[in-house]
This record gives C-alpha cells, sequence and structure tokens, in this order.
C-alpha cells in the first residue's frame, strides 16, 4: 500500500506543482516558496518510511522540473539548532536533514546556513545569491 499512496500524493501535489510554480515561471513570474518540490519529497518519504523515495520516479519528474528555477536555496542549520527550533526527536530531524541534503545537492541549491545567522544576515544572503544569479 506505500506505493499506492505515495502515487496517490504525486497526483494530488502535481497539479499544484504545476499551477502554482512552474506555469507561473515559464510565464516570466517569479515565484516564490518557502514549501515546495523538497519538502514535498521528505514529507512522503517521512510518512511512508521510505527513505529511498527520492530515487523514484515521480520525485525525480519534481526534482526535474525544479531544477529549471532560476534560484535555489536551501535553508538549513545544524542538527542541534534544528532540533532545538522544532522541538522534534534528534533521530527524526537526521533523517529530514539527511534527505535535504541529498535533494539540496541534486538540485545544486545554494546552501544558507542559518545555524548562527539572524533573519536579517540571511535574508541579505538570499538577496546576493538572486543578484548573483540574475533573477533580481
Amino acid at each position: 500500500m506505500k506505493r499506492v499512496w505515495q502515487l496517490l500524493e504525486f497526483a494530488s501535489a502535481l497539479p499544484v506543482v504545476l499551477f502554482r510554480f512552474i506555469f507561473p515561471s515559464f510565464m516570466g513570474l517569479y515565484v516564490v516558496a518557502e514549501r515546495y518540490v523538497p519538502d514535498f519529497i521528505v514529507w512522503v518519504s517521512v510518512i511512508t518510511n521510505d527513505y529511498n523515495y527520492v530515487e523514484n520516479f515521480e520525485a525525480r519528474f519534481f526534482l526535474a522540473l525544479a531544477f529549471r528555477t532560476c534560484a535555489n536555496v536551501y535553508v538549513t542549520a545544524d542538527l542541534e539548532e534544528l532540533t532545538k527550533r522544532r522541538k522534534i526527536d534528534r533521530e527524526s530531524m537526521s533523517v529530514q536533514l539527511d534527505l535535504y541534503d541529498v535533494i539540496a545537492s541534486a538540485l545544486n541549491a545554494h546552501t544558507l546556513d542559518t545555524t548562527a545567522r539572524s533573519a536579517d544576515e540571511s535574508l541579505e544572503e538570499v538577496l546576493t545569491v538572486l543578484k548573483t544569479q540574475g533573477v533580481w
């Protein structure tokens, strides 16, 4: 049943990804998303207890779409800081962090480590990345 669940989630997420993110970006609009394809892939992986889900067709399909975006910024922090911020057990957070790291690498995303940074410092780095990549 795990595979059926994964396919149902993909089928329900596909229109959202296409109509809210992909089509607008193809039309020249800028779309800023806090939650996007990487979050969907990690969520399905954790919910179905399938940490190889990132290698499935539908995950790779979504990653291919996400790769076509102008800029991908992976906002993260070290494991200790993340467990404090999210009030989640260390083991679960570690698994999620590993999955996000794999996805960020696949997307060649700029990594922004917020462990010891203020919100203003983090914003400044994001703006620098956008300017460097010609987005802004």
